[in-house]
């Protein structure tokens, strides 16, 4: 570590905002140091995406983890943790502690100040419990399940967004037999393009999967075996517990902005466009900033803080995929239909099943949708859903296509290898021209 304590940038947090950030501003020459209360990586790669990732693999199909699968999962979290830390080497200092502004451009670790040019706050989210069900001990947030991974015979949900509805896949495959998700909003909440919302609900149903939407949830009670979720439909939920995968404010406890002018509304850090606070210097990043959680647009928001606090220009934010992973993926990136007509967008579309396709019916999964959005007159791509197997890696084409103002007959033209799903993208295109 650096014998001084002044640094060009200094950030509060080491999730995948925090930690890209800190590999922006080393690559671009500011001496930089990253603050960390618990484990560098953050949610995402401790209590979050990766687990889950991991989890599904392990329960869903063939498995080499065996029942060693959890101490498999806890030894390939440090090693990703070691990577980022190895990254850090010679270029950014990790500072260990619970970091607390003292004024606007000072913050004190462990009785130790220190100062930075500017300051980005990457804190995430501090997972909340429904207020009627705080003082439930069999209700736990997804962060804290995630680390204690465990089978029941019936467990209630609540919250049908990315992680409500992947873990509910989850536990299915990982045995359980009575799984009820409840959303309080009348449709499901992935961010995904409303039309999906049915193919999610198929998924779901098809694995026995109960979603309860539109429901609130009144009260809750439990006993030493279980707990019993009281709705306003008059319905009582009873199960041996409850997992809570929604909520969370930004975890800015003991980080102490009312030292700062930073502003926080409806419990996270406002910012503008180019992700600064309300204060000059001070910038907020990722989950802490509300939206829509993903890790990747938390990537580019880190990405663009430091293009600011560089002078490069910003890059764009808003090709971002969204992917939902249950028995089949659902993935979408770039404009939906709708959204074109509603903003005056000449669009057309064209809507492919894979049924023909050699690679999804060699994997013994031909029915799958490919749809693609497009400008009616130019044939630029504009956006994308996926449903099949693989989606993930077809909408992450897409995603690079639109970046790079692809049109159809570029699409069309690509060579994929084959046999491979990334070929239904191919003959979807082809059906577009052909119908245009």
């Amino acid at each position: 570590m650096r014998q001084d304590t002044q640094y060009d940038v200094l950030i509060i947090g080491s999730g995948i905002a925090g930690y890209t950030a800190a590999f922006e501003a080393a690559q671009n020459g500011l001496s930089t140091a990253i603050i960390e209360k618990k484990l560098i990586g953050g949610t995402c790669l401790n209590t979050g995406c990766i687990p889950i990732r991991f989890l599904r693999n392990r329960f869903h199909g063939e498995s080499t983890y065996g029942v060693d699968a959890l101490r498999i999962l806890e030894e390939k979290k440090s090693l990703l943790r070691e990577g980022i830390q190895n990254g850090f080497l010679k270029s950014v200092d990790i500072i260990q502690g619970i970091g607390s502004f003292v004024e606007n451009n000072r913050v004190i670790v462990e009785e130790k100040e220190f100062s930075a040019h500017n300051i980005l706050i990457a804190v995430g989210t501090a997972p909340a419990l429904p207020s009627e069900m705080r003082s439930i001990k069999k209700a736990v947030p997804i962060t804290e399940f995630l680390n204690d991974f465990h089978v029941a015979d019936d467990i209630v949900i609540v919250g049908a967004g990315i992680a409500g509805v992947e873990i509910a896949s989850v536990l299915h495959d990982a045995g359980v037999e009575n799984i009820i998700i409840i959303e309080k909003d009348s449709h499901i909440n992935t961010g995904l393009w409303p039309e999906t919302d049915g193919l999610i609900l198929k998924e779901l149903n098809d694995m026995g999967i109960d979603v309860k939407l539109d429901c609130v949830i009144k009260h809750a009670e439990e006993d030493e075996q279980r707990v019993y979720v009281f709705l306003d439909c008059k319905e009582v939920l009873e199960a041996d517990f409850a997992i809570v995968a929604c909520g969370g404010k930004a975890d800015v406890e003991g980080v102490k902005l009312e030292k700062t002018g930073v502003i926080l509304k409806e419990g996270f850090i406002e910012t503008n466009e180019k992700h600064l606070t309300s204060v000059d210097g001070i910038y907020a990043i990722g989950d802490s900033t509300g939206g829509i959680r993903l890790a990747h647009k938390a990537r580019i928001q880190a990405i663009n803080a430091i293009n600011d606090i560089v002078g490069k220009p910003a890059v764009d934010e808003n090709n971002y995929p969204i992917v939902v992973h249950l028995h089949k993926q659902i993935a979408c990136v770039g404009k939906s239909f709708e959204e074109c007509k509603k903003s005056g967008i000449n669009a057309a579309k064209v809507v492919y099943r894979t049924a023909n396709e050699g690679a999804f019916i060699s994997d013994g999964e031909p029915d799958g949708i490919v749809k693609i959005i497009y400008d009616a007159s130019s044939k630029v791509v504009l956006g994308a859903m996926v449903y099949s197997i693989e989606a993930e890696n077809l909408i992450n084409t897409i995603c690079l296509g639109i970046s790079l103002g692809m049109k159809l007959e570029d699409l069309k033209n690509q060579i994929f290898f084959h046999p491979s799903c990334a070929e239904a993208l191919t003959s979807a295109a082809r059906n577009a021209l052909y119908e245009s």
